[in-house]
């Protein structure tokens, strides 16, 4: 049911992976007739894993020794800078456990096929659904939840496509540029040619690092919005049991697979501790400058404003959908159960069935599997940020 605004949205995003490198380097191509095409060799892959291991051997560690420079070995520092030392390095250490997921050959493929094959199952579960039963419906659903969804999803990737660039500009040719700041501070020969080239070296490949992100994070939010929309197209349930059962294991199908590509980026099943430290740092920030300065910068302003937005929305689309599948899930189980308790077979399919989800967690649990994902999740997110910035602000010196 949202399966042309994914598709749309792929199209869109593979295009961005594109601009970000100046149609240099990239992993899949894209053809208006054939669509998207994986690319496992060819001089602009290449260029892409050479940006990749860039940022592992020269952006990620020079990212590292300029925070530890400024938060441990130089005395009465700004703390502003200590904070863009310290997104700088937390932002390409989550772009590199991304970009790492393509650049071998066989990940692109991988992800192309997996977002493909979503795009055919969600077609082969209309197609279980007579046009009288399917199409009322959908109407309904997309009058109310699907029109929702895509104007918040919409609104998140055109921030990532217009918002990001711009701010990986302005950082990369201003002082709290990391590697600029590093690479100066060995030789001042050539300075102004250094920054520019640092500069512009800067801003290219944090483009790139925010396009492959925002490509990730599509593939992700596509398999938690087709489990909720079909899940809630379940229940009320006008077809046959058999059809929904049927559904009802596909989506099923669904989970594992997401589960499997959310293991091999590892950052997914990690949004938590992530999100958490992203909001921290940057309502920090924000209280540091307030307690010290007396004002906010209106560049930090609005690239902490920006960061809390996105770790809120991460983590709430992460867990409020998967907590609605799953509430809708048990209702279809409770519903079946109750609608043909009374015929064996179908009775004991009812009980071999379990909730539906897509797991997002770097540990799992027996109760999880039983019970599912539930909005508690995002109540522990809001009282941990607060938390932590309340305790980082108790222990400043």
């Amino acid at each position: 049911m949202w399966r042309d605004e994914a598709f749309r949205h792929f199209r869109r995003t593979i295009l961005a992976t594109h601009r970000s490198s100046l149609r240099t380097g990239y992993f899949i191509s894209w053809d208006e007739k054939k669509g998207a095409t994986p690319l496992g060799n060819g001089w602009r892959y290449r260029t892409f894993q050479i940006v990749v291991i860039f940022c592992i051997v020269v952006a990620l560690p020079l990212s590292l020794i300029r925070w530890h420079n400024l938060a441990f070995s130089v005395k009465g520092v700004d703390i502003v800078d200590v904070w863009f030392a310290s997104f700088c390095l937390v932002y390409v250490w989550i772009g590199v456990q991304f970009m790492w997921s393509f650049a071998w050959p066989y990940g692109p493929k991988k992800f192309v096929r997996i977002f493909e094959s979503m795009l055919h199952l969600e077609e082969e579960l209309q197609g279980m659904i007579p046009p009288e039963i399917f199409t009322p419906r959908r109407d309904v659903i997309q009058t109310t939840v699907t029109h929702n969804i895509t104007t918040i999803v919409a609104l998140f990737f055109y921030a990532f496509d217009y918002l990001i660039p711009w701010l990986c500009l302005v950082v990369g040719f201003s002082p709290y540029n990391s590697i600029a700041a590093v690479v100066t501070s060995i030789s001042d020969k050539h300075f102004f040619i250094s920054k520019i080239i640092c500069g512009f070296v800067s801003t290219v490949t944090m483009a790139m690092v925010g396009a492959v992100m925002e490509i990730a994070i599509l593939m992700v939010m596509y398999g938690i919005v087709t489990l909720y929309l079909w899940t809630l197209f379940l229940v009320p349930t006008q077809i046959s049991f058999d059809t929904g059962v049927k559904i009802y294991r596909a989506l099923k199908v669904t989970t594992l697979i997401q589960f499997d590509l959310a293991k091999d980026f590892v950052i997914p099943l990690m949004h938590h501790f992530y999100a958490v430290v992203w909001a921290t740092m940057a309502i920090y920030c924000v209280m540091i400058q307030v307690i010290v300065d007396g004002k906010v910068t209106p560049f930090s302003a609005i690239l902490c404003v920006t960061m809390v937005l996105v770790a809120v929305f991460v983590e709430w689309f992460a867990i409020a959908f998967v907590a609605k599948g799953t509430t809708l899930s048990k209702e279809f189980i409770l519903e079946a159960g109750r609608n043909h308790g009374r015929n064996k077979y179908r009775k004991r399919v009812s009980r071999s069935l379990l909730p539906n989800f897509i797991n997002v967690e770097f540990v799992g649990s027996v109760e999880t599997m039983r019970e599912g994902i539930e909005m508690g999740y995002f109540a522990n997110f809001m009282e941990r940020v607060t938390s932590n910035t309340i305790s980082l602000l108790l222990a400043r010196k």
